[in-house]
Order: structure tokens, then sequence, then C-alpha cells
């Protein structure tokens, strides 16, 4: 690898008017790939020691600006999460109420009311409870019109 910019310089490729554009291209072409490597090189290889101590503390600063804002967008967005949950929690709570409290025992009264006899037929209804069908009932694929 050069060991700086000068020698990189002197090798920048020359022409004498007589390569065709094709030579010309590829003879372009080499010398960006070795100066992508050069830049690699320099890149990879730098450190502390090629800064002076204000250029250092302009790139902490700049360095903890940029973690400081995405750290408080992440901050914004987990305390966004946490009240769309909490909003959700309370949303469930409610759900779960009205399952236990209302539905459920709907659902346990219609399977008590509900019976099959002996004979394998449905009762519905008894002598101490009964059910009120209104409008349209579908039973063995028959409609059914009760008042």
């Amino acid at each position: 690898m050069p060991s700086g910019a000068i020698n990189i310089d002197a090798h920048f490729p020359s022409f004498t008017g007589r390569e065709d554009p094709r030579e010309q291209t590829a003879v372009m072409l080499n010398y960006l790939r070795l100066l992508t490597e050069n830049l690699k090189y320099t890149l990879k290889n730098i450190g502390v020691e090629n800064f002076n101590e204000e250029e250092l503390a302009q790139i902490k600063t700049d360095t903890t600006a940029a973690l400081e804002q995405r750290c408080s967008a992440l901050n914004r967005r987990v305390n966004e999460l946490s009240e769309a949950l909490s909003s959700m929690s309370g949303t469930l709570d409610a759900l779960a109420l009205l399952v236990s409290g209302t539905i459920q025992p709907g659902l346990e009264t219609l399977q008590d009311a509900v019976q099959v006899d002996a004979g394998g037929s449905i009762v519905i209804g008894g002598a101490d409870r009964s059910v009120e069908l209104t409008g349209t009932v579908t039973a063995n694929g028959r409609e059914v019109q009760t008042v």
C-alpha cells in the first residue's frame, strides 16, 4: 500500500492518445480499483493518533449527540408501546369481565335449558324453565315459524 497521497497521484494513468477507448476504460477502472483498495486500507488503519485533541473531542460530541437522539427516539417509542399495551390490557380485562359476567352465565342457562331425553329427542325448557324462540328457527333442515 502507498504511504501517502503523493504516491497515489504519481501513479495516475497517462495516455498517449494511441489507445482506443476500451483500453483507456480498462486502465481507468484498474486505477479506480487501486484507489478503492487504498481508501479501504486507510479507513481500516486510521486511529486516535491520526487526530488532534480538538478533533477527537468534536468526533466524540457528534457521536454522542447522534446516539442520544436515537436513544431518545427509542425511549419515546417504548413509552408509546407501553401506553398501547396498557390500553389493550384494560380492553382485555373488560372483555374477560363481559365473558365471565354476561356471556358465560347465559351459556350455562342455555345449556341447562336444552337437554336430550332418553329417546334422543331435544327438549327445550322443562317444568321450572323455558326458552322463548321468536322469528324463524331452523330445525332438522326445515324452517319453523315461531310466534
